[in-house]
């Protein structure tokens, strides 16, 4: 009897359109997700994902005489089991499209009708992120802190975000060895932190201080973060319409994390905030059909990702920063 293909084994892919997709970034929009949960590829949907405690941080005793065994070092874990989830979406090049053409999309329309389904995709994955990383559920008593009244950052008289951040490096520190190393805010959040005066002051006085705002790599030097991340990412419901105001992705929030600056088998052993999760080969891009119903190509984008937190200990969320 034959064997039955899976759906991936059946699939025809375009190998240039596929290469594109995987290549493929949008210059205009800061999606941050990506900077608390890495892309790591897996090798099928359903796998054991490894988290790791903290052998790597104990202090062992090898000094050994000649006749005792040698002690050995053992990188203990605990294996979850994460399920990707796939994202399908249509790219479309209409018949008027190619009326100066020869009839099939050239290489250059089949990446522009990729590109709208790869943003869709990429949007749908940046509000899980979001999702994961705003949700207070996902944090203990000590990797959370929802702020109020003066101590919002927004009171530029009496807050002070600069403690803050040093109170949340130091609480990463008691449970992973590191400070946070990354910084993402949401786009309101970013606003009022380049204008508050304690961050202006730390880099100007006099009158080089009115009216000054900090740069973004002044900004992750008071924070002692590699940079500060602002999500400027906005969605829209599938069932709206055009007169719907945007909603923020990233709202009123900040989430200080440690996510190694290397993915991959040379960080094995490091604490890591989280990974996106996805399968090997993905995004792809199938071979383009002709539909005789709407008259057009049509281009089938696929990716299989799962964002998971896969260290809480690794990351401290700030809540209601601002009014």
């Amino acid at each position: 009897m034959p064997r039955i293909m899976s759906p991936g084994e059946t699939r025809i892919i375009d190998p240039i359109l596929t290469t594109q997709a995987r290549g493929w970034r949008t210059p205009d929009i800061m999606r941050v997700g990506s900077v608390l949960f890495p892309r790591a590829s897996i090798p099928k949907r359903g796998a054991n994902i490894v988290k790791f405690g903290k052998e790597a941080f104990r202090k062992y005793n090898s000094i050994r005489s000649g006749s005792e065994n040698i002690k050995r070092v053992r990188v203990g874990y605990t294996a979850d089991t994460v399920s990707l989830v796939e994202h399908a979406l249509e790219g479309v090049v209409t018949r008027k499209q190619l009326d100066e053409s020869a009839g099939i999309p050239a290489a250059n329309l089949g990446m522009r009708a990729i590109n709208v389904p790869l943003d869709a995709i990429a949007r749908e994955i940046e509000i899980e992120q979001a999702t994961i990383a705003q949700s207070t559920a996902n944090y203990d008593s000590n990797h959370k802190l929802a702020l109020t009244g003066t101590d919002r950052w927004d009171d530029y008289t009496n807050s002070d975000p600069g403690v803050d951040v040093d109170a949340a490096h130091q609480a990463i520190r008691a449970t992973t060895g590191r400070r946070g190393n990354v910084l993402v805010v949401g786009p309101l959040v970013k606003d009022v932190l380049v204008r508050h005066p304690k961050i202006v002051g730390h880099f100007y006085t006099g009158a080089q201080a009115g009216a000054q705002e900090v740069t973004d790599e002044q900004l992750a030097r008071y924070f002692k973060v590699r940079q500060v991340y602002s999500g400027d990412e906005v969605w829209l419901p599938e069932t709206s319409t055009d007169s719907d105001p945007f909603t923020d992705v990233w709202g009123k929030n900040a989430v200080l994390a440690y996510v190694p600056s290397v993915s991959g088998d040379g960080d094995i052993e490091v604490p890591s905030y989280g990974y996106s999760y996805f399968l090997e080969g993905y995004p792809l891009v199938e071979q383009a059909y002709y539909e005789n119903n709407i008259t057009s190509w049509v281009y089938p984008v696929f990716d299989e990702v799962k964002p998971v937190l896969t260290g809480m200990g690794a990351g401290f969320l700030f809540t209601t920063v601002i009014n």
